[in-house]
């Protein structure tokens, strides 16, 4: 995703676990374009790659990894969680949370160790065993995710 010339303007990436149940344009709209942001881990203060939004041109890191890949992964990776791809991202570039700039309750989580999605969210990411097909009695993924 961080190939030279792929995207013009600013980008806003999700993960395809990601239900979207009302529009974002204004938490999106006045997103800062001087850092990378990434969304929270919810049960640490990590970066999570879930949703990523930068504008500018961040090709360096998609170059290292093509021609590095192998000793990149042999450094990051963490037996633990495997969140190398984040860990990589952070140390080679200046992110923030996006958290930091989105209106509270706009982001929520569906994990493995968070049992309930809370509030009233306009985006609830999914991860590992917890899918939104896997979760169709939730009214936010039953109203708001094409099955």
């Amino acid at each position: 995703q961080f190939r030279k010339d792929l995207f013009t303007g600013p980008v806003l990436s999700l993960d395809i676990d990601i239900v979207i149940a009302k529009d974002i344009t204004d938490e999106i709209t006045n997103l800062p374009t001087d850092r990378l942001l990434m969304c929270k881990e919810p049960y640490k203060d990590i970066e999570n790659s879930s949703i990523i939004y930068w504008s500018g041109d961040y090709s360096h890191l998609f170059d290292e990894y093509k021609n590095n890949q192998q000793a990149i992964v042999d450094y990051y990776e963490n037996p633990e969680n495997k969140l190398y791809d984040q860990a990589y991202i952070c140390d080679r570039t200046e992110t923030d949370f996006v958290e930091n700039y989105f209106s509270e309750g706009t982001i929520s989580w569906k994990h493995h160790k968070i049992s309930t999605p809370l509030g009233d969210p306009s985006i609830l990411i999914f991860t590992i065993s917890e899918k939104p097909t896997n979760n169709m009695h939730l009214d936010i993924v039953k109203n708001n995710w094409i099955d």
